[in-house]
């Protein structure tokens, strides 16, 4: 679908966390070598590249062609299934193994289903740690360039921005307090935690950094009503 060009197709395709494409198809190479170039242009890094070894010259040459990528080569045996063959010894033993000694492939190659679940495991970790460094980096940039209210509304963006319990760390979420109390937004301290609470799989709300922030963030947002003459919003009945 790549080759008809269509919007949608592409925009999925450029933006998408994983791309996995298979290259067995030589003629069709160079276009997807093309589209895996704009996915990095794009700053997308997370490639894989799978090749059916059925000539090891093609495989040693695609595999120098795909520096940048995860490169599985892999083959199937006469039973339907799927071994991945990387090193060069893996490789040279499927292309002169005759198809009726397949079985004798399953010592020196990994399944391609083991291989696939523990390539993604790795890049599910260096995606959530690419994401952690830059939410990281932007607390930090907006908390230099802004003040009061214009930071209140930027770290709202930030709030956002955080989509999945993999990337709410103890780091951003004290990040985040710290910014919120420097401007003495102390609604929105208490307003972030609490949602932390609310998340069936994110026990930060209990660590004992944030708990004394949340104190503190209570006790002053108390006060500052009391000053002002009205009643704390999360105090009131009901």
């Amino acid at each position: 679908k790549l080759d008809f060009g269509e919007t949608p197709v592409l925009d999925f395709f450029y933006n998408a966390d994983i791309a996995v494409v298979d290259m067995s198809d030589v003629f069709r190479q160079p276009t997807l070598f093309y589209h895996l170039g704009i996915r990095e242009s794009f700053g997308m890094t997370n490639n894989v590249i799978l090749y059916h070894n059925t000539d090891l010259e093609t495989a040693q040459s695609l595999k120098a062609a795909s520096a940048n990528y995860h490169f599985i080569p892999y083959v199937t045996t006469t039973n339907d299934d799927f071994l991945c063959c990387e090193n060069d010894f893996q490789l040279r033993v499927s292309e002169f193994l005759q198809p009726s000694w397949d079985s004798l492939l399953g010592p020196f190659c990994q399944p391609l289903l083991d291989k696939f679940i523990s390539l993604l495991k790795d890049i599910d970790v260096t995606s959530c740690t690419f994401a952690k460094d830059t939410l990281l980096s932007d607390i930090r940039k907006l908390r230099e360039k802004y003040q009061g209210e214009d930071l209140a509304k930027q770290l709202s963006g930030i709030k956002q921005r955080i989509e999945s319990t993999e990337v709410i760390t103890p780091d951003i979420i004290t990040n985040l307090l710290f910014s919120y109390r420097d401007i003495q937004d102390y609604d929105g301290m208490v307003k972030l935690v609490e949602t932390l609470e609310m998340l069936p799989t994110c026990d930060l709300a209990n660590q004992h950094n944030i708990k004394f922030h949340y104190a503190f963030a209570l006790n002053r947002y108390s006060y500052h009503c009391e000053a002002a003459g009205r009643t704390p919003c999360f105090l009131c009945p009901g």
